[in-house]
């Protein structure tokens, strides 16, 4: 829900609790912006005392007390490292966020001072200064779990072409963190919520202009800035200021709440009077459950039903495996189902069919438990797969926006290597012999 609030009168005294604005300049381009004031340490300690994270040939390394020092990443270089600046950790010490930043170009201006004071000769002397259209530094975060010394890469498909981004900023429990993206050209500007435990970002407040966002802050001072954001109750709520109806107003968000937590897809049914409702989710490889939940602090009242699938299993049906790969883009996640004969055998080499639905219309991989539609293809000694490429719908507008004007894209050059991964994996998938068939639209995406 967004809520205008009419009374601009409130802005001075929101303004003076936000703080100054300072631009970092990351190596020698500005790809983060620092909202916060004061110098960030040379070494970050967690909150519970017990590492300290470092920046070691540009990788992020954590040292114990007594000096010990372990890498954490490895991926970091001289064309692309960690930044010091940008550490955070959870406030429960579980997880550390840094930012990752691949240089631009460092373009060289001249400048001839034909009669300098202090001497006859000309002078010569250059600046760096970039021009339009030059590269800039790019800064992208990597998430880490610290107990399990996991790095998760994240999506960038919510900030692909960022002219700076905001320093991290972790929630008070530990759940999310949030940083504002300012793409480049100043056409649109989000505020981006990423979950701690997946690296899952959601935008929270997407700003566009056909014209440009005054992305400044708002303040009472002479560059009279449009830019406005202070976390109510830990971030639940947010007011934001924006032009979007013309003129400058300050906008209410609601903190989303979470009905369903399980990882599964939900089917949610109220009651008629919205005091209860009925929560049934599955996955493909995970039976369905149906519970009833109150409304108001999502309380489970009554585990309703579980699906027993013990026959299914008992007559040799596998679950079909969900597998994950890179896209084209060697960052986005591509997902997609995997099926193979009751009498598999992963010694054999299987050859591999692709049952293919790529239009922009909606995402076609089975997300539900079932039987699925393929196995009897399957049982005839093939490995049967499904996938969602880019161009299909129900993740993020750039994910969507690859179908634009080039349907006959259908996603292929992520299906080739979502194969080659699945290959590479399991040696008794065999991509030497490959088909693909589909239906309808897909029949031509198969010939093509």
């Amino acid at each position: 829900m967004r809520l205008k609030l009419a009374a601009l009168a409130l802005f001075s005294s929101l303004a003076s609790a936000q703080g100054t604005l300072t631009d970092y300049v990351c190596t020698k381009g500005a790809a983060i912006r620092d909202d916060q004031t004061g110098p960030r340490p040379p070494t970050s300690k967690s909150p519970d005392g017990n590492l300290e994270a470092i920046i070691q040939n540009f990788n992020v390394f954590l040292q114990t007390p007594d000096g010990k020092a372990a890498a954490l990443s490895t991926d970091g270089s001289e064309s692309n490292a960690y930044t010091m600046r940008s550490l955070a950790w959870s406030p429960n010490s579980r997880h550390l966020v840094a930012y990752k930043v691949r240089p631009g170009y460092y373009r060289q201006v001249h400048y001839i001072e034909s009669s300098p004071t202090e001497q006859l000769q000309p002078k010569h002397t250059s600046i760096t200064y970039r021009k339009p259209g030059d590269a800039l530094d790019i800064a992208a975060p990597t998430l880490f779990n610290i107990p399990d010394r996991k790095q998760i890469d994240i999506d960038n498909a919510l900030f692909p072409n960022p002219y700076s981004i905001s320093l991290p900023t972790w929630r008070k429990y530990s759940r999310s963190f949030t940083f504002e993206y300012n793409q480049r050209g100043y056409q649109a500007y989000r505020v981006i919520k990423f979950i701690a435990q997946t690296g899952t970002p959601r935008t929270l407040i997407d700003e566009t202009s056909r014209t440009f966002f005054y992305y400044n802050l708002l303040d009472s001072t002479m560059s009279a800035g449009r830019r406005y954001h202070s976390n109510i109750n830990d971030g639940k709520e947010i007011i934001w200021a924006s032009e979007r109806d013309g003129w400058e107003h300050l906008y209410l968000y609601d903190g989303p709440t979470a009905f369903t937590e399980t990882n599964a897809t939900h089917s949610i049914t109220f009651s008629n009077d919205h005091r209860y409702f009925l929560d049934t989710w599955s996955r493909v490889d995970l039976p369905t459950v149906s519970q009833l939940r109150r409304s108001w602090d999502n309380n489970v009242l009554l585990e309703l039903e579980q699906a027993d699938s013990t026959a299914l299993l008992t007559a040799g049906i596998r679950y079909p495996e969900v597998f994950v790969a890179k896209g084209r883009d060697g960052k986005t996640d591509i997902w997609g189902t995997i099926v193979r004969p009751t009498n598999f055998d992963p010694d054999r080499k299987y050859p591999v069919i692709e049952q293919i639905y790529a239009e922009p219309q909606g995402s076609f991989v089975p997300k539900t438990f079932g039987l699925p539609s393929t196995q009897a293809l399957a049982e005839l000694s093939f490995i049967v797969l499904q996938i969602d490429g880019m161009g299909t719908s129900k993740r993020s507008k750039a994910f969507h926006d690859i179908a634009y004007k080039k349907l006959g894209d259908a996603g292929f050059p992520d299906r080739i290597l979502w194969h080659k991964a699945v290959a590479a994996k399991y040696p008794s998938y065999d991509i030497s012999r490959v088909g693909i068939y589909g239906t309808s639209a897909d029949g031509q995406s198969s010939l093509g």
